[in-house]
């Protein structure tokens, strides 16, 4: 019994560390050594809470115990050009407006923003995981969209 649990852990942290890690980067301001913590935080958090869920609900409830342990953690923005290095330089000026927008939006624009376009997680999902119904994450996710065009906007007026 044990043995079947251990090996359930590693296929659940296999399956979803690398796109938690993403989300938490994002949220945490880039800080790849932050983001590994929470990382590490919200699925030691979800893993003791009780019994091993379908994939699907475990899922959820990482994502809900990511944003919520990210939610404590001070933003250090790193400046780490190096990811967009194989990019052409116009591409990679872009790149950096975008992460410079998402950067300075408040926490939680981010979140729902990130669920739906990095994750994409639906409407419904969002919305279990901020605890609000399916219209008002439809709502919240578009609202967030706006502030980071409106960020983007100013960025390259700039």
């Amino acid at each position: 019994m044990a043995l079947a649990n251990e090996s359930r852990i590693q296929y659940l942290i296999s399956r979803f560390q690398k796109s938690i890690f993403a989300l938490v980067l994002h949220l945490v301001g880039g800080d790849p050594n932050a983001a590994y913590d929470v990382t590490v935080s919200a699925f030691v958090k979800v893993l003791k809470a009780g019994p091993l869920f379908e994939d699907n609900a475990f899922f959820l409830k990482l994502v809900g115990a990511a944003i919520e342990q990210s939610r404590g953690v001070h933003l250090m923005p790193v400046a780490d050009d190096i990811a967009f290095g194989d990019f052409p330089a116009e591409r990679r000026k872009l790149l950096q407006i975008m992460k410079t927008a998402l950067l300075t939006l408040p926490f939680e624009a981010k979140v729902p923003l990130l669920l739906r376009d990095q994750m994409h997680l639906p409407y419904q999902a969002i919305g279990a995981v901020m605890k609000m119904s399916e219209k008002d994450a439809r709502l919240k996710t578009n609202e967030a969209r706006g502030q980071m065009r409106k960020k983007i906007e100013e960025l390259m007026k700039a």
